[in-house]
């Protein structure tokens, strides 16, 4: 229970510094949303196993955006957002943070 509510804290974090439009960026490819799932679960997995001297540390830790290689900016913000419109997406999403941190 726990995990699911940080999980969907950070979900509210990374959405909420997706930027503005999508700059006219290309429709993500199954790559790009791989890349963005796994960098996406790895970000969120370091931060829950992370000790944090205080509650703004945290946060400022989950509010970071995942650095994603090779996936353009625009793209990235565009996926972040589908997290909040997708559901089947946003499942994906737990399962791979389910995967990596085990």
């Amino acid at each position: 229970m726990r995990r699911g509510l940080i999980l969907a804290a950070a979900l509210f974090a990374l959405t909420a510094c997706g930027g503005g439009g999508d700059g006219g960026a290309a429709a993500p490819t199954s790559a790009d949303e791989q890349a963005f799932l796994d960098a996406t679960a790895k970000h969120l997995c370091t931060v829950q196993s992370t000790v944090y001297d205080d509650a703004a540390e945290l946060s400022a830790a989950y509010d970071a955006a995942p650095d994603v290689p090779g996936v353009p900016a625009a793209t990235v913000s565009t996926l972040a957002k589908r997290l909040t419109t997708d559901p089947a997406f946003s499942q994906r999403l737990l399962q791979e943070v389910r995967t990596t941190c085990g």
